[in-house]
């Protein structure tokens, strides 16, 4: 006896969670597009939720000057060593204006997180590490070096390096970061849009029920809530009966609402009035490996995407949650969900810790496959935090590799695209830099070669003067000493070329030449203004054939160098570092 149920309708090939969200994003990324078509200038808090329409830049330098980053006692680590008994001249809180440190060899000014460096100080010793002998007297139990507790100017922000790029979506972690970097308004996009609908002729609305009969519908409920509570905007298209044409009106509906997904309840099964998967042609995903929520689908109907939740409430919940809000942050579109568990594929190394770690991290979508960098950041750098997508959390004394999978906790949606630094040196502006061996490399490579969405580039620097360097008589060839990896994301932040790579090129030397002085390397922990203050000068020298090996370019590289005028004997005050 023919049953009258569709075959076609039976799942028989069901996704993982992790390929149907891979597959979720591919198809829905079109609608980042569409986001940026209506745009606008609003206030921060205004913006929350919608991307940015126009890459917003620091207004200024951040901090504006050496911070402290502990409570302590500042003072001359020249000058005083481990075991020194010192007098306390004077205190300065944040907001203060910095004074000055009057008695280097007998003298140490008290300091509070966040206050300016006394003049003439270069490190501070933390309050644990003070011996209080008595009012106003203090001996170090610790041996003062240089630039201990002190944090560079402009580490977390140059003026004109950008904090959040185009299409990146205005979070209220990345209000803090704006105005931290004093950007006060922002030209944004509009919110995405979902119109939600139970279907199902037995369905009852919440005032039906309250009169008695029939099945009172909680799904839509239920889908609105959740969208709403994810900074979703949502247009409610109510309850609708089982039929064949059911769902494409409702997509012509959601299109005349200015929708960009449609999410419906109901007819998502394999029963005789269940026309969710007879319907669409174009099925992106068709059954989850779960449970509740196997008969779970994504189409495309009309052009708009259409999430078909089961109508069982619980199976609807376990869809929302595991794969209709987490496919959505992996396109990138804002959508304010926490997605945890996610795997990723790590672009440069995380060093072990003493204690639970939880870093930053970058993170791009593409091939199917999860792509994370870890983002360093020290806790006062509120502006670099808005580089972040998520977090990975790292066990006590438990290294990380290059190329190893980790569990990524997504908070924001992810890059569209995702820059990398491959070029042997640039760091510091706020970055702790990975360091790592060749095969680091290959792993980027392999992972470029890909993922379209992966760039190699060398950050460009916005406050250097540009310089023409002339070009290289061949590419520059990696050699066998460490690659520095790091997240391109601000400009104007990169202080050196890398000493064991670049000076095997005898160019770079001919290029300091042009510039009037001497090349001048540092280690990745001295700051431009540092250097600045020293009285050293910079330029930016552009390479047009650096191509690493299984690399490819994405634009002129260039990378800041600095020169040292009048230093090391050439009669200047400079102290070379």
């Amino acid at each position: 006896m023919d049953s009258g149920i569709d075959r076609g309708k039976i799942l028989s090939t069901l996704h993982t969670l992790e390929e149907a969200i891979a597959r979720a994003a591919g198809r829905l990324e079109v609608l980042r597009g569409s986001l940026l078509e209506k745009r606008e200038s609003l206030g921060l808090p205004a913006a929350i939720g919608r991307p940015l329409a126009r890459k917003a830049v620091a207004r200024g330098c951040y901090p504006p000057y050496p911070r402290v980053n502990l409570d302590g006692c500042a003072v001359d680590s020249s000058r005083v060593s481990r075991g020194s008994v010192l007098r306390v001249t004077a205190r300065l809180r944040p907001g203060m204006e910095p004074v000055e440190l009057v008695d280097r060899e007998g003298g140490c000014v008290w300091v509070d997180t966040g206050a300016p460096l006394p003049v003439g100080a270069d490190a501070v010793v933390p309050l644990e590490e003070l011996d209080m002998l008595g009012e106003g007297v203090v001996r170090l139990e610790a041996e003062p070096r240089r630039w201990m507790g002190v944090a560079d100017p402009c580490s977390d922000a140059m003026d004109g390096s950008v904090v959040l790029g185009e299409g990146e979506v205005v979070t209220p972690e990345a209000v803090a970061s704006l105005a931290s970097a004093g950007v006060h308004d922002v030209e944004a996009g509009s919110r995405l849009r979902a119109c939600v609908a139970s279907v199902g002729d037995e369905l009852r609305s919440l005032e039906e029920c309250r009169e008695g009969g029939g099945v009172c519908e909680t799904n839509r409920l239920l889908a609105r809530s959740r969208l709403e509570a994810a900074e979703v905007e949502v247009v409610d298209l109510g309850i609708h009966p089982d039929r064949p044409e059911t769902l494409s009106s409702l997509a012509a509906a959601a299109r005349g609402s200015g929708c960009h997904i449609l999410v419906t309840s109901g007819g998502s099964s394999v029963g005789l009035s269940d026309y969710a998967l007879a319907g669409p042609e174009d099925i992106v995903v068709r059954g989850l490996a779960i449970r509740p929520g196997r008969p779970t689908t994504l189409s495309i109907v009309d052009g708009i995407p259409v999430y078909s939740l089961p109508g069982n409430p619980r199976s609807a919940g376990s869809a929302i949650d595991l794969f209709l809000l987490p496919s959505l942050a992996a396109a990138g579109l804002p959508v304010a969900t926490v997605v945890p568990g996610m795997r990723a594929v790590l672009l440069a190394g995380v060093k072990p810790g003493r204690r639970l770690s939880y870093i930053p991290v970058a993170a791009v979508y593409c091939g199917g496959r999860l792509y994370a960098v870890p983002v360093s950041t020290e806790s006062y750098m509120t502006v670099s935090w808005a580089a972040a997508d998520g977090y990975i959390a790292v066990e006590p004394g438990k290294a990380l590799e290059p190329g190893e999978e980790a569990s990524v906790t997504i908070v924001r949606g992810v890059k569209r695209r995702l820059s990398i630094d491959y070029t042997g040196g640039l760091g510091g502006g706020g970055y702790r830099v990975t360091l790592a061996k060749p095969p680091h490399g290959k792993v980027v490579a392999e992972a470029i070669a890909r993922c379209p969405r992966l760039e190699a580039v060398v950050t460009e620097d916005a406050a250097g003067e540009m310089v023409e360097a002339g070009t290289p008589s061949g590419a520059l060839e990696p050699v066998d000493q460490d690659i520095v990896i790091a997240v391109n994301r601000k400009c104007g932040n990169n202080i050196i070329a890398a000493p064991r790579v670049l000076e095997k090129s005898g160019w770079l030397s001919r290029a300091a030449s042009r510039l009037g002085g001497e090349i001048l390397y540092v280690d990745n922990v001295q700051s431009s203004a540092r250097l600045a203050a020293l009285g050293y000068t910079c330029g930016a020298v552009t390479l047009k054939s650096l191509t690493p090996p299984g690399l490819r370019v994405a634009s002129e590289t260039r990378i800041r160098v600095y020169i040292a005028r009048g230093w090391a004997g050439k009669g200047g005050s400079g102290e070379k570092q």
